[in-house]
């Protein structure tokens, strides 16, 4: 089939210009996911920073907590949020409760049982001083 020179110019013009177009898009897909993947990074870096102040900082209060009243009143506070925390993060997987969640809860309630055993041996130091 002969065409004239000029429409399959014009074709492999728009063909072209489809492909660029695509690339295009493509690249600026891929500098978003780069942003996105640099955001969690620095989110995900921030939060375990946090997390190791945070167990730094119980680690910290569960020495002194013998020693002093403060620290003692201090740590309490703290155990009992991270008991209430855990106590509601285990009602809301009871309630999604599914065979895989099983494993979860187990560990879940051996945290919630450690926790109060630290609570109680608080709530002791606390009457004793």
């Amino acid at each position: 089939m002969n065409r004239p020179l000029w429409i399959g110019a014009a074709a492999g013009t728009l063909g072209l210009a489809a492909v660029a177009w695509r690339v295009v898009a493509v690249r600026r897909r891929q500098k978003w996911a780069r942003a996105q993947r640099r955001a969690l990074e620095e989110d995900e870096y921030g939060a375990r920073q946090l997390i190791q102040r945070t167990l730094d900082a119980k680690a910290d209060l569960r020495r002194l907590a013998p020693v002093s009243r403060n620290a003692a009143r201090r740590y309490q506070r703290l155990l009992a949020l991270e008991l209430r925390s855990l106590e509601e993060l285990e009602r809301q997987m009871r309630a999604d409760a599914e065979d895989e969640a099983a494993g979860y809860l187990e560990e879940a309630q051996a945290e919630l049982a450690q926790l109060r055993t630290e609570v109680d041996w608080c709530r002791q130091l606390l009457r004793q001083a």
